[in-house]
């Protein structure tokens, strides 16, 4: 288990994010006992889990075990990939579109603090992932680094335009939330963010398949759990096809 933890330490996941794959590791382990890895073990594992926990908890459990498996080159890891976690009624996370994004900014004077909240919005980046941009100077592009040191490039047009990158190589966790929390309402986290430009891209019609790459995902299962949509865009949907 160590040795999978320093390999996402070196590979760029957040403190946060290793944190969390240490602890469902920890449980996963301590409750066998000290026996192998076997299916029906993890299978009731997560069987167990989904008696205490809701099941985007119990996802991100299996997708943990799942990542431990494939680098541990385990054959358990196409028959664990197969086990189903009942999903639940569907949830609406609010999320900022165009209209509210451009309404707070308008008001925001400083502009390093506005391009900031243009950073996430445009680009869909993880809070993590701020420090880890670069300047290609060739492409007119930045390079974002993400989990697994997989790196998605973001062409700087529009409104990503005249932003000063590095200035925010040294922005803390702490300083992020304390913006934030002086500019937007209270439900707006930096991953409202990210899950917002997910959102608005398959709004705008982009290929899922697309967005998954711009999102940094290796899986379109993912970026599928990060379409957000409100009550009113299922009933829109479902008058267009009634009609």
């Amino acid at each position: 288990m160590e040795k999978f933890l320093k390999y996402l330490d070196n590979n760029n996941y957040s403190k946060n994010t290793i944190y969390c794959y240490r602890y469902v590791l920890k449980d996963l382990f301590n409750q066998l006992d000290d026996r192998s890895l076997t299916f029906y073990r993890i299978s009731k594992y997560l069987k167990l889990q989904q008696e205490k926990y809701k099941p985007s908890t119990v996802q991100f459990k299996k997708d943990v075990i799942l990542s431990y498996l494939k680098f541990s080159n385990s054959k358990l890891y196409k028959e664990v990939e197969e086990i189903k976690i009942p999903s639940s009624q569907n949830t609406f996370f609010q999320t900022i579109d165009e209209e509210l994004f451009k309404k707070i900014i308008s008001k925001i004077r400083i502009k390093e603090n506005k391009d900031l909240f243009k950073i996430f919005y445009y680009c869909g980046i993880r809070m993590s992932e701020l420090k880890t941009i670069k300047y290609n100077k060739s492409k007119n592009s930045i390079i974002v680094y993400g989990k697994g040191m997989k790196y998605r490039e973001i062409p700087l047009v529009g409104k990503l335009k005249d932003i000063d990158f590095s200035l925010y190589q040294t922005y803390s966790k702490k300083k992020i939330y304390s913006l934030i929390k002086k500019y937007w309402p209270e439900w707006v986290t930096p991953h409202t963010f990210r899950r917002s430009f997910c959102t608005n891209l398959i709004r705008n019609g982009a290929n899922i398949k697309i967005v998954s790459l711009v999102m940094g995902h290796s899986r379109i299962e993912t970026t599928a759990r990060y379409m957000h949509f409100t009550s009113n865009d299922v009933f829109q949907e479902l008058e267009k096809y009634l009609k």
